[in-house]
């Protein structure tokens, strides 16, 4: 899975799906100066705990799609979709200091769970703590209910003519697929941390 960040703009993109369309200088990854190789990697655990955790969170009556169509909450940026509702890659807001930490931390983690009395893996994009917190919400990404995003929505606030206004931004911080054939674990396991500086 091809993670990166651009440390000049604090932008990154999760390409949750193989990709030929991305080309990249390799002397231009700088994470080695960083990060050990030992870092370097996705693991994948068995957790039963996530698997209950993953319980509490509330799951949201729409599919994501349709709750972006109707003002529930604002994307931080455009996450691209396929024509079925499936992520493409997600684009955030992140610095080189927390790119690092996370995969330090090792935060991008597959865990292998039950969810629904069905297998799912589930990708954590950022702290599992922060991703299974009890106030984010769980959308499906379509009608089939075979994948999931957890979402954390915040209230955001922000001005317009001198007036004040609040508005939801919704951040995905994990996927939860039953899905190999959209998303791979053999992809999602094999990471490809890009850093620019």
């Amino acid at each position: 899975m091809r993670v990166t960040c651009d440390s000049t703009c604090h932008m990154g993109y999760i390409y949750l799906k193989p990709t030929d369309s991305f080309r990249f200088e390799k002397s231009m990854d700088i994470i080695s100066k960083y990060v050990h190789q030992d870092k370097l990697h996705i693991p994948i655990m068995q957790d039963d705990k996530v698997s209950e955790d993953l319980k509490h969170l509330k799951v949201m009556n729409k599919i994501y799609q349709q709750a972006i169509e109707d003002g529930d909450f604002e994307e931080e940026y455009h996450n691209d979709a396929d024509d079925e509702g499936y992520f493409v890659g997600i684009e955030r807001t992140i610095s080189k200091e927390k790119f690092i930490n996370l995969i330090v931390q090792q935060a991008y983690c597959i865990y292998k769970v039950m969810y629904g009395n069905r297998n799912f893996v589930f990708l954590t994009l950022d702290d599992p703590l922060k991703v299974l917190s009890g106030t984010n919400v769980i959308y499906p990404l379509s009608n089939r209910e075979d994948v999931f995003a957890v979402v954390d929505i915040r209230i955001q606030k922000g001005f317009y003519e001198d007036e004040e206004f609040s508005y939801k931004t919704g951040f995905v911080l994990g996927i939860l697929s039953s899905r190999n054939d959209i998303y791979p674990i053999e992809y999602l396991s094999d990471p490809e941390f890009i850093l620019y500086e």
